[in-house]
C-alpha cells in the first residue's frame, strides 16, 4: 500500500524548528531525513509530520501552511523599549498565555455565577498618579505593613507572603518555571518574567517561576501595579532605564513597594563598602541586589555611569550562580497548588464536585491525569465531593 506523504515547504519546517528551540543535535537524530524534507526530494508521511508537530510544539495545521505564520501574543508586550522590532513569542510563552487566558475565562464565569462582585481596584489609577502613593495604598489594602514583612526570614517567604496576600485580596496568581506540568519545558526568564491580565472579575497575574526568587518578588508587584492600572501586558521586569511610561510607572511603583526611599534611607550602611552593603540591604527588604542598586541611584547615591556599572557586574554575577543551580523538587500538591493559584483550584474543584463543571475539563486545567490525584487534593483544599 502507498504511503501518503504531505507536501510541507522547506520554509515552514525550518519556521517551526527554529520557533521551538531544538538542537540540530536533536532534531537530526529524532527525523534522520531532515536535510531531505528541506531540499524538497522527499515529503514526511503524516506520522511524521506529527511527531514533527509534537517535537516543536507546533499545531499541526501550521505545518501545512505554504509560509509560516506570523503569530502575536494575545496580550500587550511590554518588554522592549519602545520602536525595538517585537520577536515572534516561543510556542512556550504562547502556551502559558493562553492557559492563563483559559483558566481566566472559567473563572470569570464561576465568579459571575456566584454573584461576586466586580473588584473596584482594578483599573482604579492611572500612571499620572504618584507611583509612591499607589504603592502606600496597595500595601494598605493588601494588609501588608513593616512589622509584617519583618517576619519573614528568606526570599521563599516572602514570595510566598506575598503571593497569599495577593490572592486573598482576590487575584488569581499563578507562579510557574515550566509548560504546565512537562519538566522537559522550562520557561526562559530572558524571554520574559511575567504578565497581567486584567479583568473586574478574575484579574490575574503570571509569575515565571524559574527565574530567580528575589526577581519573583520584583515581579509579582510590578503586575499587581498593572493591575491597578487596569493593564494588560507581559514584562520582562528590566530595571533598564526604559522609555515605555507603563513599564517604568510599575516599576516605581513595586520598587517603593518592596524598598520605600524612607526606610532605604534609615537602614543605610555608609561605614561599609557598597557591594557589601547592597547584600545586606537586599537580605533586609528581601528583594534582589539588583533593586537596591536601583533604589540607590534613584536617591542620588550613585551617578547613572556608576549605577550601569555596578548594575552590569551584579548582574552576571546573578546569572553565574543562576547558571549553577539546582531544582530542588518539592511536594507535588503544594508545587500544583503554586503553578495553578490556591483561588482558582479551590474555586474549580468545588464547581467539579457540585456538579457543574465536568471531571475532565477541571482536571485538564489543573494539570491532573487520575481521580486519585483530584481527590487528595480536593482532601488537601478541604473541598469534599
Amino acid at each position: 500500500m502507498a504511503v501518503t506523504r504531505v507536501p510541507v515547504t522547506p520554509e515552514v519546517l525550518t519556521w517551526a524548528a527554529q520557533r521551538s528551540g531544538i538542537t540540530d543535535e536533536r532534531l537530526y537524530h529524532l527525523f534522520p531525513k531532515w536535510n531531505e524534507w528541506l531540499s524538497g526530494d522527499i515529503f514526511p508521511t503524516f506520522k511524521q509530520l506529527e511527531k514533527i508537530s509534537n517535537a516543536t510544539h507546533t499545531p499541526v495545521g501550521f505545518l501545512y501552511l505554504s509560509t509560516p505564520p506570523r503569530l502575536e501574543l494575545p496580550i500587550p508586550d511590554f518588554r522592549r523599549m519602545a520602536g525595538e522590532e517585537q520577536a515572534e513569542p516561543s510556542p512556550d510563552l504562547l502556551e502559558v498565555v493562553y492557559s492563563a487566558q483559559l483558566r481566566q475565562s472559567w473563572y470569570r464565569e464561576y465568579a459571575r455565577g456566584e454573584g461576586f462582585d466586580a473588584f473596584p481596584f482594578v483599573g482604579s489609577v492611572t500612571t499620572a498618579d504618584d507611583p509612591a502613593l499607589v504603592a502606600v495604598d496597595i500595601k494598605d489594602q493588601l494588609g501588608i505593613n513593616a512589622y509584617a514583612r519583618s517576619r519573614v526570614s528568606t526570599f521563599s517567604e516572602m514570595l510566598r507572603f506575598l503571593r497569599e496576600k495577593i490572592e486573598e485580596y482576590g487575584v488569581l496568581v499563578f507562579i510557574n518555571g515550566i509548560v504546565g506540568s512537562n519538566t522537559h519545558r522550562i520557561l526562559n526568564p530572558e524571554e520574559f518574567r511575567g504578565f497581567a491580565i486584567a479583568d473586574e472579575y478574575a484579574p490575574v497575574i503570571f509569575v515565571n517561576g524559574a527565574d530567580t526568587k528575589a526577581a519573583q518578588i520584583f515581579t509579582i508587584i510590578h503586575e499587581l501595579a498593572h493591575l491597578w492600572l487596569g493593564s494588560s501586558g507581559l514584562s520582562d521586569v528590566s530595571l533598564e532605564p526604559s522609555s515605555e511610561s507603563t513599564e517604568l510607572w510599575c516599576n516605581k511603583v513595586a520598587a517603593e513597594f518592596l524598598v520605600p526611599i524612607s526606610e532605604l534611607q534609615e537602614q543605610r550602611r555608609n561605614d561599609l563598602p557598597l557591594a557589601d552593603e547592597v547584600k545586606i540591604l537586599a537580605r533586609f527588604f528581601k528583594v534582589s541586589t539588583l533593586v537596591i542598586l536601583r533604589r540607590l541611584f534613584d536617591i542620588g547615591i550613585l551617578s547613572f555611569s556608576g549605577y550601569r556599572t555596578a548594575y552590569n557586574s551584579e548582574l552576571e554575577r546573578l546569572l553565574s550562580i543562576k547558571r549553577q543551580g539546582r531544582s530542588t523538587g518539592g511536594d507535588y500538591y503544594n508545587s500544583t497548588l503554586v503553578r495553578t493559584g490556591h483561588r482558582f483550584a479551590k474555586a474549580i474543584i468545588s464547581s467539579t464536585w457540585e456538579g457543574i463543571t465536568p471531571f475532565t475539563e477541571a482536571m485538564r486545567m489543573l494539570g491532573m491525569k487520575n481521580m486519585e490525584t483530584f481527590r487528595a487534593m480536593s482532601h488537601k483544599l478541604e473541598v469534599y465531593g
